[in-house]
């Protein structure tokens, strides 16, 4: 059987044959026979959640709006790539990113505005798509202080960091190429100087829009 993305969300409680050949369960997710995929948790899911480190892909939508799934979210080292809405509008305070995720994907972690500290892209991630990690903050929260991108960077989508109001301190990597339209728009608590790396090549329109903040030197490399 071949499931399509969100085929079952909602609440519901999961069971899987043993001698099922495509898929397995462990609570209360869905995932892949081999536990390398994370397909789709309940809606109802709450607490910590531990990732088994036999995951390589998250998939689309995975744990989608679960909003009782708190504090740190550990992403381990096995995987590789996190897909659209995969944390949209989860619980989480901290995230702890794996040393090999290579792309997380549009909307993954938007609207998580529990977010607290300092945000650590990790060297591995060539790629960040759109919304990726838009709207972290509410006004009234302001949790999460600063972005850190890793030397791998390559691309930052359109709306990526759209609207993170508490974000105080911005680091861009060398290496870095593109940054798309809106990337960091509504950074409004943005302070300090910022440095553009000499290998940008591409800023698209209004990608620091609303960063009325920013007060120190803006250096283009």
């Amino acid at each position: 059987i071949e499931l399509g993305e969100t085929a079952f969300f909602g609440i519901f409680k999961v069971t899987v044959a043993e001698d099922n050949p495509n898929y397995s369960a462990a609570g209360n997710i869905l995932y892949d026979k081999e536990k390398t995929k994370m397909i789709q948790a309940s809606q109802d899911m709450k607490g910590t959640l531990a990732i088994p480190d036999t995951v390589e892909e998250i998939g689309a939508y995975a744990l989608y709006n679960c909003k009782d799934v708190t504090g740190e979210l550990e992403i381990p080292d096995s995987v590789r790539t996190i897909g659209h809405a995969a944390f949209y509008g989860t619980g989480i305070t901290s995230l702890k990113l794996g040393a090999n995720v290579q792309s997380i994907g549009e909307s993954a972690f938007q609207g998580c505005t529990e977010l607290t500290g300092e945000l650590e892209i990790p060297d591995s991630v060539v790629s960040i798509e759109a919304f990726a990690f838009s709207q972290l903050n509410e006004e009234s929260k302001n949790k999460l202080t600063s972005i850190t991108l890793g030397a791998g960077m390559k691309s930052v989508g359109e709306n990526a960091f759209y609207g993170s109001s508490g974000v105080k301190k911005l680091s861009l990597n060398e290496g870095l190429e593109t940054i798309g339209s809106r990337a960091f728009s509504g950074l409004s608590g943005l302070e300090g100087d910022l440095n553009i790396p000499s290998t940008v090549k591409e800023i698209g329109e209004y990608a620091f829009y609303e960063c009325v903040k920013l007060n120190g030197t803006l250096t283009i490399g």
